[in-house]
Formats: C-alpha cells, sequence, structure tokens
C-alpha cells in the first residue's frame, strides 16, 4: 500500500515571529539564527546586539520587509491555530496513534496536481461520478489541484475494476481485495497512486461508488482510521459502509493548509504547535507565519 525511499527528510520550514508592541508602534521580526545563516546572512555585532533566545534558540531580529530576501522558491503562510481535541484527530487519521508501532509515520501529501485515469473497465458513470466527487472535496482547497486525464502516460493516479471480464491487475502489491498503493519522495509528498476495486466480489452499483470514493478520498492524504469518530466517518475506524462527513472534509482541508509543516514526522508536527502555543502565552499580539521552502 507504500512505497518509501530511503533517504533523509529535512524540515521543509522555518517560521518568522512578529512581536507587536502596540497597535500602532513597533513591530520586529524574529528568525532563528541557523535560518538567517542558511539565507547567506552573516551575523554582525549590531544583530548580536538585538538577539531573543527562545527554548534553547537564538532568534535574530530581520527587517519588516525580510521576506523580499526570501529565496524564490520559499513562501510565507500564516500559522494555521486549531484546538486540541482537533489536532488529536488529525494526530489519529494522519500519525496513527489510535494504534502503538515503532514505526515512524510521516505527513503524506500531493504537492503536483493529481491526475486521473480510468482503465476501460471503469464504467463511464463511475468515472464521471468519482470526477464529481473529487472536484467537489477540492474546490475550496487551492493546494490541492485534481483533473482527468484522457492518456495513461499523462496520469499519476490510475483507477481500475477487476473481474472476469477485467483480469489485468496494475498494482499486485495492493492489499487486500479492493483499496490502493501510493508512491511518495524523499520529502513525503505523494507523485503517484493505483487505486483497484475488484469489483467482482461485488454486487451492487451503489457500493461499488462509495468503496471507490472511500479508498480515493483516504488516498489523498495516506489516512489511518481514527476510533474517536462517529462510525459513518470515511476516517472511522468502523468496518462498515461510510460517507463523506464535514469533519472528514476539515481533515482533509487541514492536511493541505500551508499555514502547518508539510512532510514532518509526529515529534516534528507537536513540538511545531507546543513552541507556537508558548510563544502566544508570551506575547499577546505575536503574529507566526510558516515560510515553506520548495512550495
Amino acid at each position: 500500500m507504500k512505497k518509501t525511499l530511503k533517504q533523509s527528510v529535512g524540515l521543509l520550514f522555518f517560521f518568522i515571529i512578529t512581536v507587536s508592541y502596540s497597535q500602532d508602534t513597533i513591530v520586529r521580526n524574529y528568525i532563528p539564527i541557523s535560518n538567517y545563516k542558511e539565507a547567506g546572512n552573516k551575523i554582525t555585532k549590531k544583530d548580536s546586539t538585538n538577539f531573543r533566545f527562545y527554548n534553547r534558540d537564538t532568534l535574530v531580529q530581520v527587517s519588516a520587509d525580510y521576506k523580499s530576501t526570501i529565496d524564490k522558491n520559499k513562501v510565507k503562510v500564516p500559522y494555521e491555530p486549531k484546538d486540541s481535541m482537533f489536532l488529536e484527530l488529525y494526530k489519529n487519521v494522519v500519525y496513527n496513534t489510535d494504534s502503538f508501532s515503532e514505526k515512524k509515520l510521516f505527513m503524506r501529501y500531493w504537492k503536483d496536481s493529481v491526475k486521473v485515469y480510468f482503465e476501460p473497465s471503469v464504467p463511464p458513470v463511475h468515472a464521471n461520478k468519482l470526477m464529481q466527487f473529487a472536484n467537489n472535496i477540492s474546490n475550496d482547497i487551492d493546494s490541492l489541484n485534481i483533473k482527468r486525464v484522457d492518456n495513461a502516460d499523462d496520469s499519476n493516479y490510475r483507477v481500475y475494476y477487476l473481474n472476469s471480464e477485467h483480469n489485468k491487475d496494475f498494482e499486485p502489491r495492493i492489499l487486500g481485495k479492493s483499496g490502493y498503493y501510493a508512491h511518495w519522495n524523499g520529502r513525503n509528498q505523494i507523485y503517484k497512486t493505483d487505486l483497484k476495486l475488484n469489483t467482482s466480489l461485488i454486487q451492487k452499483d451503489s457500493y461499488k461508488m462509495e468503496l471507490l470514493k472511500f479508498h480515493f478520498f483516504r488516498s489523498l492524504g495516506y489516512f489511518q482510521s481514527s476510533k474517536k469518530l462517529a462510525c459513518k466517518s470515511y476516517l472511522s475506524a468502523c468496518r462498515k459502509p461510510r460517507e463523506l462527513t464535514s469533519i472528514d472534509l476539515d481533515l482533509l482541508k487541514y492536511h493541505y493548509s500551508y499555514g502547518v509543516c508539510k512532510g514532518v514526522d509526529l515529534e516534528e508536527f507537536e513540538k511545531l504547535h507546543a513552541d507556537f502555543r508558548e510563544l502566544k502565552k508570551k506575547h499577546k499580539n505575536i503574529v507566526l507565519e510558516v515560510v515553506h521552502t520548495n512550495y
């Protein structure tokens, strides 16, 4: 169901701390010294006199227009805070925190457009309904672009049915009778997926369609199951027919928000939120931003 590359994965973001001392007076921006040096800046005596220290990190004061000096491949996005209950659900479905495992899981996501190709084994009405579903769930997500292509060579997402009439199994590594198999790179960005339904074992067309939507939705974030969600949710741990719920959509939107770190493991994810919460406690008027590299 997955393919990993044995490459080290660095943290793909740094943060800018903006401290506002009043509503209309001084605003000062700070970034970690490691990020400051990484951008090619040299530490001056003036820099050192304005150092701040937070959580064992040295912060360097930068100008208000510092964003103009950021590499063209880096983009600043306001940090998106969420309450602890939502974050626990999110960690369930992304990092599988409902189950004990020594294996480290990472956030997996699509960076490039999802280009869906349907093999001839998929009835046109099913293909059309899935694309309608895909467009509906991605409409309000700028960073998730899903489109249909007519040529297999132009695709990075293949959908096929397996049955007596169509017996070619394009991806035998898919576990179980139906499901998906995802590939990702060293930055945990999904770049290819195959989705299979063994329709010889499914009689009702309506159930084929629901199963198709279910696997497609979960494949968009390599999502796991959560015991904290109601059984009807796509992301619940129940083994019964499920449907798209509002919390499923909220979790998908958050997964593709660039107001949080991307492609990191659970430890890094929790550290970022803990650090930002602590900063908010100390500085009420603070503005927190995440700067992504290789956006």
